[in-house]
């Protein structure tokens, strides 16, 4: 074996080295785990997608210079089956389209390959005669200013409103730092082109509120096709909704969104696109701009509407590949019912699962999350134990005294760096000056952490700055974050305590033994500081390091009886400080202290035998207490796993709210009555 004399103190260079090196893992293994955490949940999300036969996007484009035989792009908006040859309507770049060029094939299936079907018909909305809503929400921002295409913008609009049918009501929103309703939906043209004239730049571009007001512009006719053109010229900077809101009120209002972008405008309308099944068309140059615009007033003002044989059994589900010109557009629909929704039209293709095989797992999850904690914990050991390496045992803080080796300035500064000393001042100065400092020490001092109060301040922000970032890494949310930061600091507060307590209760339970083994050394003939010393030497920690401490104070010049009376306060333990108490006034009335020692041990264990009888006889109310305590918060868990919607009214309802909080602190009162009745001081 190897002596304690053998081991390299925490002073010296080889256990500073040791630290460094523990330090350094620990580094290691943060950084591997934070780099590889985002991958695996990435990872991990695409593998656990389940397929749905209903797509929820449909996907946008950018449609290119349309030939005259057909378009190159083209979604489902409308699918009528409430009758034998089933009607849809389509949103397409281009509508000059020879029926006689149109095939569909259909499945009926999921997963069987379709057959061809007749394609009865194929015609435009506008030669049909059904009307038609168009919405323009403009981006008036000072950059079209700047650019000098706020005027293009203007004189395009009003000739794309000249040649709409006269059966196409039209509406103009305007987009600035505010979204105003300029021109409600009107057959007024002249009102119209007044709107346009009256658009004035101004700062900032509120466009997903302008989609909202938009929204809110349809009217009731079911038949008509609606259309809200957005055109953009950089990102949306003021509104009070996200870019999903928008889409989802799109939804509602059964419409289309056709995105204008000029030099990449907003990027977010996207998201809006693929939630309608609309189009994106840009425009690069001031030149690009009518030309844009133009293309989305015709796709607007129009629909392709095609009939075809279909389903004719209600109920049954269809899933149809119509090709027309270049273009091909797939949609899923009801027999007998109106499918107007555009997400519910397309199928959604799920992106395959990449990355490696081995991190889409549990497993590798668990993996990263161990070696996180593993390096913090490695870390805020190796710092601490560096930090505090002079002075964690008695013999550091003694080596001014004694005769070992000193440490040079050279090795003293691989740790006193000066980024961790002024960071371990400031903290020290900010919890001095809260009342905070002699808490801290006193704490640390019962759990034998050896770490100045600054020094564990520092590492305890530091492991909750940690538990802010991977909360936000591992559920890209802030709250999520600040949550996981909180548990940490109440984890870190609460490890200290239990530490402290257990050592507390096996300083207690050594009590008796000191004073038995102290009384033997009295009886062989020892003094009492003699006693003391050897039985320090004897006896197991706690008990004996604080004894040790107690006599190097001595020999610094304390009285014992103080030194020893220190042990009872850093401790807390009323024990110690009865026993301490007892040989204080034995050596100042005189007596036998060896008889007093052995009747306070033989009384201490008296006592911790009534202890635990008391605690045998209180084991059932305790058992009854957590049973109870622990029953209706179970319950309640396994109520929301076998019927969620049973249980959710509690959080749904306000009157739910109520019997919460009743129940809440009705268990809070009877937990507390509870304890009240098995406690018993001793």
């Amino acid at each position: 074996m190897t002596s304690s004399s053998d081991r390299p103190t925490p002073g010296t260079p080889t256990a500073r080295l040791r630290m460094l090196r523990l330090a350094a893992l620990g580094v290691v293994a943060t950084l591997v785990s934070l780099l590889a955490a985002p991958a695996v949940v990435s990872a991990q999300a695409d593998a656990e997608a389940e397929p749905a036969p209903v797509a929820e996007e449909a996907p946008a484009a950018e449609p290119a210079a349309a030939p005259a035989d057909g378009p190159t792009t083209a979604f489902a908006h409308q699918v009528d089956a409430r009758r034998d040859d089933i009607e849809v309507s389509l949103v397409a770049d281009n509508y000059r389209v020879d029926p006689a060029t149109i095939t569909a094939a259909e499945s009926i299936l999921p997963g069987e390959a379709a057959t061809a079907t007749s394609v009865i018909d194929a015609t435009t909305a506008n030669a049909l005669g059904r009307s038609g809503e168009i919405v323009f929400v403009l981006d008036t921002s000072t950059r079209l200013a700047q650019s000098d295409v706020f005027g293009t913008m203007q004189s395009t609009l009003t000739s794309i409103v000249e040649g709409l049918p006269s059966n196409v009501s039209v509406g103009i929103v305007g987009a600035g730092n505010i979204a105003t309703t300029r021109s409600e939906l009107t057959l007024d043209r002249a009102e119209t082109y007044a709107a346009i004239e009256g658009l004035q730049p101004s700062d900032g571009a509120a466009l997903y509120n302008g989609v909202i007001r938009a929204s809110e512009e349809f009217s009731t006719d079911t038949d008509a096709y609606r259309t809200v053109v957005v055109f953009s010229a950089g990102p949306d900077t003021d509104s009070t909704v996200v870019a999903s809101d928008a889409g989802s009120r799109m939804i509602q209002a059964r419409a289309q969104v056709l995105s204008v972008r000029y030099r990449g405008g907003d990027p977010a309308i996207g998201q809006v696109i693929d939630q309608t099944g609309g189009l994106t068309i840009s425009a690069e140059t001031a030149n690009d701009v009518p030309v844009a615009l133009q293309r989305a007033g015709e796709v607007a003002s129009n629909r392709l509407v095609v009939w075809f044989d279909g389903l004719t059994e209600s109920g049954r589900n269809g899933t149809v590949d119509l090709n027309l010109g270049t273009a091909t557009a797939t949609f899923s629909y009801t027999a007998g019912l109106i499918t107007d929704r555009a997400p519910a039209l397309a199928p959604r293709v799920l992106p395959e699962a990449g990355g490696i095989a081995a991190l889409q797992t549990n497993t590798a999850l668990y993996i990263i999350l161990a070696l996180a904690f593993l390096g913090v914990g490695l870390g805020v050991f190796a710092v601490g134990s560096i930090l505090s390496a002079r002075g964690s045992s008695i013999d550091g803080r003694l080596a001014a005294w004694g005769e070992g080796e000193e440490l040079g300035e050279d090795e003293d500064a691989l740790v006193q760096t000066a980024l961790v000393k002024r960071a371990v001042e400031l903290t020290e100065n900010i919890a001095e000056e809260r009342g905070m400092l002699a808490k801290i020490e006193t704490l640390l001092e019962k759990a034998d952490v050896p770490m100045r109060p600054g020094e564990a301040v520092v590492a305890a922000l530091g492991a909750m700055l940690f538990g802010l970032l991977i909360g936000i890494i591992l559920q890209g949310s802030i709250i999520a974050g600040l949550i996981l930061m909180i548990i940490f600091g109440i984890g870190i507060l609460f490890a200290l305590r239990f530490k402290a307590s257990r050592r507390l209760k096996q300083f207690e339970a050594q009590l008796p033994d000191t004073l038995q083994l102290l009384a033997g050394t009295l009886r062989a003939g020892y003094s009492l500081p003699q006693g003391l010393d050897a039985v320090s030497k004897e006896i197991a920690n706690p008990m004996g390091v604080e004894l040790r401490r107690a006599m190097t104070e001595a020999q610094l010049g304390k009285e014992i009886d103080e030194a020893l009376e220190t042990v009872g306060v850093r401790m807390e333990s009323p024990d110690f400080a009865w026993a301490v108490l007892a040989i204080g006034i034995q050596r100042e009335v005189g007596g036998n202290l060896n008889e007093l020692l052995m009747t306070v041990a033989d009384t201490m264990v008296q006592r911790e035998r009534l202890k635990r009888d008391v605690a045998a006889l209180t084991a059932e109310g305790k058992m009854s207490a957590i049973i109870l305590g622990g029953l209706p918060p179970a319950l309640g868990v396994i109520m929301f796993i076998m019927n969620p919607d049973y249980i959710s009214v509690l959080w749904q309802e306000t009157l739910g709210y109520v019997f919460l909080g009743l129940g809440f602190v009705s268990a809070l009162v009877g937990l507390a009555w509870m304890k009240k009745v098995i406690t018993i001081d001793v």
